[in-house]
């Protein structure tokens, strides 16, 4: 049984917001779904105040084993 790490990043490679993994087990051929919370704490940053605030706009969320094969969706953030 190989374990396969699914990594998510929020944002970009150089200003990202927040990242994070989940190391899954499977064996030749099985697939898993793998879900991810991203909610305010994953999208917000640190402003001059230091206080958590999330602006509106898009980030991408990149989802992939490693940073060479990753797949992309853009996720709109509302007001």
């Amino acid at each position: 049984m190989a374990a396969n790490v699914v990594n998510y990043l929020v944002g970009d490679p150089v200003q990202q917001t927040h990242d994070d993994f989940l190391r899954v087990r499977l064996e030749a051929g099985q697939s898993a779904t793998v879900r991810f919370v991203i909610g305010p704490a994953q999208l917000g940053i640190w402003d001059s105040r230091m206080e958590h605030t999330v602006g509106a706009g898009t980030v991408d969320v990149m989802v992939g084993p490693n940073a060479a094969d990753t797949h992309s969706v853009e996720l709109k953030v509302l007001p």
